[in-house]
């Protein structure tokens, strides 16, 4: 087990095309930024969120009438999909166990001036450190993310507005990745507010 090593790609699907089912050999989340379809027999649509372990088979992901895009978000290198049922085999011979978390909910607008920020929980924590949140915060408000060092690493994703932090400013659909060995982030939000996404990876020796 080795130090992180972030991977972080947009992937777009044309109508109706499928994804077969497959694992990979690195952790990941995967976000629904755009249309629909479905996830296994799981209907899918932004903000749809999957978190699945190294060699955890998932898919088929099916596109919907107007396509689907969804980030791809890893915390490991990874040399490329392992298609089922042929890599079943492989599968059995690294000898782990399956692992996935899912969460949902809609974009929406952060909150007015003089509100407080909002946090929702998308995955629930979890004691090696996976879990998922969504921050709404209003105009040039802030909140700070929890402490990297008890996680694999975080992805902080932004989805609407801007993070005016001055060492790591962040737009509209830009991310981030945050090492454990890296100190708890704190966001400000711009003059229209911020909506960004948390998404924590389970310690590597969890």
């Amino acid at each position: 087990v080795g130090a992180p090593y972030p991977v972080a790609f947009r992937v777009e699907q044309d109508p109706w095309t499928v994804a077969e089912p497959h694992f990979h050999q690195a952790g990941q989340f995967q976000v629904l930024v755009d249309g629909d379809g479905f996830l296994g027999k799981r209907p899918v649509r932004a903000l749809t969120i999957q978190f699945a372990a190294a060699y955890t088979p998932y898919g088929p992901i099916v596109a919907g009438e107007r396509g689907v895009a969804y980030l791809t978000l890893r915390s490991g290198w990874d040399p490329g999909a392992l298609y089922m049922p042929g890599a079943r085999d492989r599968l059995k011979a690294f000898g782990k166990k399956p692992r996935a978390a899912y969460g949902s909910t809609e974009i929406g607008l952060p909150p007015p001036a003089g509100e407080s920020a909002d946090r929702e929980t998308l995955i629930a924590p979890e004691a090696d450190g996976l879990g998922a949140w969504c921050h709404r915060v209003p105009p040039n408000g802030t909140f700070t993310g929890p402490d990297p060092s008890a996680s694999g690493g975080q992805y902080w994703v932004c989805f609407g507005g801007d993070d005016t932090n001055p060492e790591t400013p962040m737009q509209t659909l830009s991310c981030l990745f945050l090492s454990p060995d890296e100190p708890a982030r704190r966001a400000t939000a711009g003059p229209n507010g911020l909506v960004m996404l948390v998404l924590q990876f389970p310690r590597m020796n969890g």
